[in-house]
């Protein structure tokens, strides 16, 4: 309910002024009230959507973390084709533009 001290004082029957003057005091609290309604449905809605941006925001941190791994795996296994290409090079076993064959026990190196 209202603050008694923002209540206003029973009007006068008999002014029209003061008639008003209680009416209007009337609409301007059921608009605060509608107001400060709204303020808390506002600061509930703001408070769920934080809270999925966060766990939004730990899957794509994991989402990253697991795309990281991935691309160090990758660049491990292109210099794992380097050197293997690299050695058999040096073993004049295969030429330029030629195709170098790896088996699974090459790729574990």
């Amino acid at each position: 309910m209202l603050d008694p001290q923002l209540q206003p004082v029973t009007p006068d029957p008999h002014s029209a002024e003061s008639m008003q003057i209680f009416e209007d005091h009337k609409k301007l609290v059921k608009e605060y009230f509608e107001v400060q309604e709204e303020m808390v449905l506002l600061t509930k809605d703001m408070e769920r959507l934080n809270e999925e941006l966060s766990r939004s925001t730990d899957a794509d941190e994991q989402h990253i973390k697991a795309l990281e791994s991935e691309k160090e795996e990758l660049i491990q296994l292109k210099k794992s084709f380097e050197n293997q290409l690299a050695q058999a090079r040096e073993q004049g076993s295969v030429e330029d533009g030629e195709w170098v064959v790896c088996t699974q026990s090459h790729l574990s190196t």
